[in-house]
């Protein structure tokens, strides 16, 4: 029952940033994600020669991972179309917002929807990572066991937005790692 739960969560969020996308000048459809073994979206314009691979997770928790092979799986769609000049991984995340409630004797703090999405145009170490992580504060953070301190440090800057959907870009927090 709680697969079903997350599923229809996942699915949700899904068809609403494929719907977004295709309110403005991007055709985008859902592929099935992980149990066809390709990324969640595919998203791709003409007008400004972009493909995005776009993983999507959405939860109730605090938390959200990306695990290595989803994150492989998007930087295959983008190696495959070179047609497009630029070509992005982009991850997704949903927070649910929650009631305030008190568990185990502590204060969980009432939380608003939140969405934050984050564009990844450097994919050379997704071989290198385990998996990406994104708290509800929208601060991203990924393990590796092979990479070194300082290129984990610069490769987790952002510098800048590249989602140009006009609701996208009022209503979801968008960041982007180079």
């Amino acid at each position: 029952m709680f697969t079903h739960l997350r599923r229809g969560r996942g699915y949700s969020f899904e068809t609403r940033v494929v719907a977004e996308l295709n309110s403005h000048e991007w055709r985008a459809r859902r592929l099935g994600g992980s149990s066809m073994g390709l990324p969640d979206v595919v998203a791709v314009s003409t007008y400004n020669d972009t493909l995005y691979s776009i993983e999507c997770k959405s939860t109730k928790s605090t938390a959200a991972y990306v695990p290595q092979d989803q994150l492989l799986r998007c930087k295959e769609i983008t190696q495959m179309f070179d047609k497009y000049t630029n070509r992005y991984v982009v991850l997704g995340f949903k927070f649910a917002a929650n009631k305030a409630e008190i568990r185990n004797k502590r204060k969980i703090k009432k939380r608003k929807l939140k969405y934050f999405f984050f564009i990844i145009s450097d994919t050379r170490y997704f071989d290198e990572i385990e998996w990406f992580k994104c708290d509800d504060t929208g601060r991203i953070s990924f393990k590796s066991k092979t990479m070194p301190n300082e290129i984990l440090q610069k490769y987790q800057l952002f510098d800048r937005v590249c989602l140009d959907i006009p609701l996208l870009r009022t209503r979801m927090n968008q960041r982007t790692l180079v």
